[in-house]
C-alpha cells in the first residue's frame, strides 16, 4: 500500500500572505494541527502548525506583574502566514510504501507528511489515517484478502482466518511459488499487520 491510497486528496491549504489569525481559525475549524502552504498551482513551500501560531500571541498574565517589574517585552506577533510557517518541509512521493511513511512520521515526530508530485502538493498523509487504515474489522480485511487472493491466485482455493489483523492462509495443494504470491498479495491489504500460510497439516 502506497501513500496515494491512503492520503486526503481534498487538503485544506493556506497562501504566505493570509493573515496569520485566519490560519489559527482554520486550524480550529476543522481539528487539523497542520496545514500546507501553497503558492501559484499548489506548488508546496511550506507547513504551518498549531505552534508557529501561537508563538508571542499569548500574554504574560498582567496580575503577577502587579506588585513588581514589568515584563519584557514580547516580540511583535507575526501577522502572515509565510512569517510563522516552516520551510523545510518533509515530503514523501505518493509512490512511497505506507510502511516507509510510518516510519518516517513516528521517526521524526509527525503528525502530518504532505504528498507532492514534482513539486505540486496531491494530498496528505496523517497519523489518523494510518490509524484508520490498521482499525480495519478483521471481517472486513479478511473479505478484502479473500477477494485480491482469487483475482490474482485463484487456482488455489484458499481458507483465510483473520485475528487483530494477522492473517493465516491454508490452501491445499499450493506450492512454493503459489504460497509466496499468496503472501505478498494478503500483505498488501490495507491493515494486514503479518501473514502466515498454514502447512498442509493445519499448523502455520
Amino acid at each position: 500500500m502506497k501513500a496515494q491510497d491512503l492520503m486526503t486528496h481534498a487538503v485544506v491549504t493556506v497562501r504566505p500572505g493570509m493573515a496569520a489569525k485566519d490560519a489559527a481559525r482554520l486550524l480550529v475549524e476543522h481539528g487539523f494541527t497542520t496545514l500546507p502552504v501553497v503558492e501559484g498551482g499548489d506548488r508546496l513551500v511550506g507547513v504551518v502548525a498549531e505552534a508557529d501560531l501561537l508563538r508571542n500571541r499569548v500574554l504574560p498574565d498582567p496580575r503577577t506583574f502587579v506588585h513588581g517589574r514589568p515584563p519584557e517585552p514580547l516580540a511583535p506577533a507575526s501577522t502572515t502566514v509565510a512569517e510563522v510557517m516552516v520551510t523545510d518541509v518533509v515530503a514523501v512521493d505518493p509512490r512511497t510504501h505506507v510502511s516507509e511513511l510510518s516510519r518516517l512520521m513516528l521517526d521524526k515526530h509527525l503528525r502530518v507528511v504532505p504528498v507532492v508530485r514534482n513539486g505540486v502538493l496531491v494530498g496528505v498523509v496523517s497519523r489518523r489515517d494510518l490509524l484508520r487504515m490498521i482499525a480495519r474489522d478483521d471481517d472486513v480485511i479478511a473479505t478484502d484478502v479473500r477477494h485480491q487472493l482469487a483475482v490474482a491466485a485463484g487456482r488455489v482455493p484458499w481458507r483465510i482466518s483473520v485475528t487483530h489483523g494477522m492473517v493465516t492462509l491454508a490452501g491445499e495443494d499450493a506450492n512454493d511459488v503459489e504460497r509466496h504470491v499468496a503472501t505478498v498479495v494478503a500483505g498488501a491489504v490495507p491493515g494486514v499487520v503479518g501473514v502466515e500460510v498454514a502447512e498442509p497439516d493445519g499448523t502455520a
